[in-house]
């Protein structure tokens, strides 16, 4: 297959992915390069408003009954990754550093089938927040509007409202 007609392929099934589920979807002035990929099960709901941008090798995952909400003026950079099994707010004018990873939930450790078995809880992410590269969220955060997480941070929790949350490394050097 010629590059030309493999590129073509890809932008095709990229789009019908994307249209498949329109009534779930608002989309106005959304830049969606060929190496992003939407996967948005047939039960859950995606809603993406005007404005957002999605750099090069974004993943987003919409499991079943999962709601995803990013709301208008939202950029992620390069290789970002959000994966949804229940809930996930994103505001508006949300700012994602390259390499953001967020998990609305853990495996279940109690089961006996962990590949299949999750514990969830929702993610919130007010307006005005920029999350700094290589940053990773998980379930049960709250991100208050305006606040900055620095680079290569873990969230989990609340986070107050025109926070700056930084987390310290002290490095370690040990001689062999």
């Amino acid at each position: 297959m010629k590059f030309s007609n493999l590129v073509s392929r890809i932008n095709f099934i990229r789009k019908k992915i994307f249209l498949k589920r329109r009534e779930n979807i608002l989309k106005k002035n959304i830049l969606l390069p060929i190496s992003t990929v939407l996967e948005i099960s047939d039960s859950s709901i995606l809603e993406i408003f005007d404005n957002v941008v999605f750099r090069k090798r974004c993943s987003i995952n919409v499991r079943e009954n999962a709601k995803l909400s990013i709301g208008k003026n939202v950029f992620f950079n390069d290789n970002c990754s959000v994966t949804c099994r229940k809930r996930i707010m994103i505001g508006e004018g949300v700012i994602f550093g390259p390499n953001v990873v967020i998990f609305d939930h853990d495996h279940d450790l109690k089961s006996e089938n962990l590949r299949a078995d999750f514990v969830s809880d929702e993610i919130i992410i007010e307006d005005g927040v920029w999350i700094g590269a290589n940053t990773v969220i998980l379930k049960g955060t709250h991100i208050g509007r305006n606040s900055v997480i620095g680079a290569a941070s873990v969230v989990k929790g609340n986070v107050p409202s025109n926070s700056l949350l930084v987390q310290k490394r002290e490095d370690s050097l040990i001689e062999l």
